[in-house]
């Protein structure tokens, strides 16, 4: 009987998402800049574990065979392999993205912003020899 009712309690918030009229996620700028760098640091670990760097500059990285990822200034993260890029990520009006051979690793510096906003995350990457 308890299971049931707990079964109605969560379809009802599913059905009032779904309707709009319950909230679940912030809509505080802040929250949605932790958010995308969250995003951008899950995107760049798949990306990038593991690599081969090829040469390390503070907003370029060439690895593997031919690719590269960029930060363009404007809060745009690219990927280019041979002659076509694509477009991975916005990271907002102030976002940006930062490379750096420490050692072994490989550190990135993510900045997200949204509407003045921003948030910091950090990860290493094990790079191969």
């Amino acid at each position: 009987m308890f299971l049931a009712i707990f079964v109605f309690i969560g379809w009802v918030i599913q059905l009032a998402e779904k309707l709009g009229l319950l909230e679940t996620e912030s809509r505080e700028s802040s929250h949605q800049a932790y958010r995308l760098a969250i995003r951008a640091q899950e995107l760049l670990k798949v990306e990038l574990s593991p690599v081969r760097v090829r040469d390390c500059q503070a907003d370029r990285l060439e690895y593997g065979e031919g690719k590269a990822l960029w930060a363009d200034g404007q809060g745009r993260l690219w990927r280019s392999q041979g002659e076509s890029s694509e477009l991975l990520l916005e990271l907002g009006a102030f976002g940006k993205v930062r490379f750096a051979r420490r050692g072994g690793m490989l550190e990135l510096r993510i900045r997200a912003s949204v509407e003045r906003r921003r948030h910091w995350a950090r990860m290493l990457v094990p790079v191969q020899e």
